[in-house]
């Protein structure tokens, strides 16, 4: 556990608005120094900007590029000496039934939202093991445990993640590095500014919008503020949650998941007894 930050480096990916945003200013506040990364460098440069001089970094990343995520971890290690939290934080939300994506869209979403992960993991952890201590917290979503028709491809990534963070957390033990999954849900930020995709039908995705709002319990349409994330989300390091989880609604999604995948094997049992 990073029971202390201050003094200690945080890397955040998606760190120029939203909750990225809020984690590079509230690891600030801990006397953490911050590299902000983003694939939007003056989003990026406004946040770096709002920090005390001479304590954070920015550097402009597209995540899903294997090379600048190295570039990025490279120039962390030279620019602060060591890594000791990193954040992969980046993603992207598009909207839409499954079988409307491209092939394109597909790789866009996959290389942001798991690559990008796989990628921080690939560049950053091995450095961070030979130091002997850090932290990991991978982004998650109330839609890690809970399927949203019109955002199934962006459920997919999702429930990747926690797969791929449990993963790593089962292969760092003894390292002296923790993981979490940072499960947010009802967040107030700005990723709906990427939800129409390029090929989207303008005439289907009024549908898709609504679709996608009428599935949604209406308590899950409550919002949350992106510093209430990073807030809890520094408490949830220091202590080495397992995951950081927060929002409307989440507590009924991860119930009834639970009660039908437990309903589901009780009833192939009750069908065929001879199964363990």
């Amino acid at each position: 556990m990073l029971q202390e930050l201050d003094g200690k480096v945080a890397v955040i990916t998606g760190g120029g608005s939203g909750i990225g945003a809020s984690l590079a200013r509230a690891c600030s506040a801990e006397g953490m120094q911050v590299v902000v990364a983003d694939v939007n460098g003056e989003r990026a440069a406004e946040v770096f900007d709002s920090l005390p001089a001479g304590t954070a970094a920015t550097l402009t990343v597209d995540v899903s590029d294997a090379d600048q995520v190295q570039a990025l971890a490279d120039f962390a290690f030279d620019t602060f000496g060591a890594v000791h939290l990193l954040c992969n934080n980046a993603g992207i939300s598009p909207v839409g039934r499954i079988w409307d994506f491209t092939d394109d869209e597909w790789q866009t979403l996959l290389g942001v939202n798991v690559r990008g992960v796989a990628n921080g993991i690939r560049s950053f952890v091995p450095r961070m093991i030979e130091q002997g201590e850090g932290h990991v917290v991978n982004t998650g979503s109330g839609a890690s445990f809970v399927a949203t028709p019109r955002l199934g491809p962006y459920c997919a990534t999702k429930h990747a993640i926690v797969g791929l963070s449990e993963a790593l957390r089962y292969e760092l033990e003894g390292t002296g590095i923790g993981v979490s999954v940072l499960v947010p849900a009802g967040v107030n930020t700005n990723i709906g500014d990427g939800m129409v995709r390029p090929s989207a039908d303008p005439e289907l995705l009024a549908d898709d919008f609504t679709v996608l709002t009428t599935s949604l319990d209406p308590t899950s349409l409550e919002m949350i503020e992106p510093d209430v994330v990073a807030e809890v989300t520094i408490v949830g390091v220091k202590e080495g949650w397992d995951y950081i989880v927060m929002g409307p609604g989440q507590e009924v999604g991860v119930q009834r998941r639970y009660d039908e995948v437990l309903a589901a094997h009780r009833l192939a049992k009750a069908r065929f007894p001879f199964l363990p």
